[in-house]
């Protein structure tokens, strides 16, 4: 029996840390070889999955922030559409928030942006959609900051953007 001094409790052993401690534990190396499975193949392929839900779950989270900000930056109490498409000569423009009554689209960014591809292409289409009054303003939010190449991209289009501080840590 151990007998604590006057005023403390003796710690009691952490019940969860007893339990995992006393599981048995599977190698999940071996769990593969034992089903035929190449763990090459396995990582790559849950990687690939589990970037997608993370993507999928952030932007989800971003735009939800974005919509409040938002209603900072536009002074727009209007409820926006979400991921509204437009038709533009360059193919279908879906924009993250669209707020119809004033003609605003924002659009969304959570990852860094590089002058890839399909951002060229979005700058592309949102520069029509801007000079055929199709949007009256579109406005970038870029959450984790974009390289110099795409910011003066946008400015050339007339195309808003915000560089916003974004760290959780």
């Amino acid at each position: 029996m151990r007998i604590a001094p006057k005023g403390r409790i003796p710690r009691q052993p952490d019940y969860k840390h007893e339990l995992r401690s006393r599981r048995p534990k599977a190698d999940l190396i071996v769990l593969l070889k034992q089903q035929s499975i190449d763990p090459a193949m396995f990582a790559r392929s849950f990687y690939a999955d589990f970037i997608t839900l993370q993507n999928r779950t952030r932007g989800a989270v971003f735009e939800v922030v974005g919509e409040a900000l938002a209603r900072t930056l536009l002074g727009d109490t209007e409820t926006a559409k979400k991921q509204h498409c437009v038709e533009t000569p360059y193919g279908v423009r879906r924009v993250d928030l669209w707020y119809a009554r004033t003609g605003v689209a924002l659009e969304i960014k959570s990852g860094f942006i590089a002058g890839s591809r399909s951002i060229r292409e979005q700058i592309q289409k949102d520069a029509w959609l801007l000079t055929s009054g199709a949007a009256t303003r579109i406005v970038w939010l870029l959450f984790r900051g974009a390289t110099q190449r795409t910011r003066d991209a946008l400015d050339r289009m007339r195309i808003e953007w915000y560089d916003i501080e974004w760290d959780p840590k």
